[in-house]
């Protein structure tokens, strides 16, 4: 099954979603280590419990702040009853295609109770993110922010905005310490109960449950009747009768269609 997972990061302060490549080539600093505990846990994100993975005890895992230039280092421990691998998304793998974190291609699976390390040097800079690229554990809580701090020679172009110097000062302050937001969709079944639904059933399960800011959120249900309230009335003789799902989802016994509101 497809991961449907969709993630944003937001570096607030230091622009959003920056990532830029440098005309000169970074000193290197390093090596910059970093590690990464992952277990298989029950917590409840927005309210209601289920399985899900945690990154150092936590989902999103917590930011791997570097440097242009730095030699980085990433040891990843699987405490989880399955296989996984770690993909660090956006990131230039210039020599290193063995910590590009792809199952079959660059690496084999960490297997439970072993551990890897990935090895690759930041040419680049901005805001990027890490996340498992092993089935759909994406969808489970393995995911975190990646931070690269530009290089001295690479001058942040703040006089562009703004020709206040005090104004121009605060957000270098800022992007010298970005505050990272993280906002992802969320799902009260695990990417593999997801899979067995869209198996049985044919049917690409495209609804999720709810949207996580840094990894907390709250269900909000409606009722059937509200929900029906916001039907186009075009759309209303494909219901055939029937009432939404509390996602405002819907499928026609007869024909098949696939709605949501």
């Amino acid at each position: 099954m497809a991961c449907l997972r969709r993630i944003l990061l937001l570096a607030l302060g230091g622009g959003i979603g920056l990532a830029a490549s440098s005309n000169e080539s970074p000193s290197h600093h390093g090596p910059t280590p970093f590690e990464l505990d992952l277990t298989w846990e029950t917590r409840a994100p927005d309210g209601v419990p289920r399985k899900m993975i945690l990154v150092n005890g936590q989902s999103p895992g917590p930011p791997l702040n570097i440097k242009e230039g730095d030699d980085v280092e990433v040891l990843v421990k699987n405490r989880m009853p399955f296989g996984t691998t770690v993909h660090f998304h956006g990131i230039d793998q210039l020599g290193t295609p063995w910590s590009d974190g792809v199952p079959g291609l660059s690496q084999e699976l960490i297997e439970p109770g072993s551990s890897f390390t990935y090895k690759w040097t930041a040419t680049q800079y901005g805001t990027y993110w890490y996340h498992a690229h092993s089935g759909g554990q994406v969808m489970d809580g393995l995911h975190g922010p990646i931070h690269i701090q530009p290089a001295s020679y690479n001058p942040s172009p703040f006089h562009m905005i703004s020709k206040d110097s005090s104004a121009q000062a605060l957000m270098q302050k800022a992007e010298d310490d970005p505050k990272l937001i993280t906002i992802s969709d969320w799902n009260h079944l695990t990417s593999q109960e997801l899979r067995e639904v869209a198996v049985s059933a044919n049917v690409d399960v495209l609804c999720f449950d709810t949207v996580l800011i840094n990894g907390k959120g709250a269900v909000n249900c409606q009722s059937p009747e509200l929900l029906a309230s916001f039907i186009p009335p075009p759309l209303i003789p494909f219901l055939d009768g029937q009432t939404l799902t509390d996602k405002g989802y819907a499928i026609t016994a007869a024909s098949r269609h696939r709605l949501w509101i």
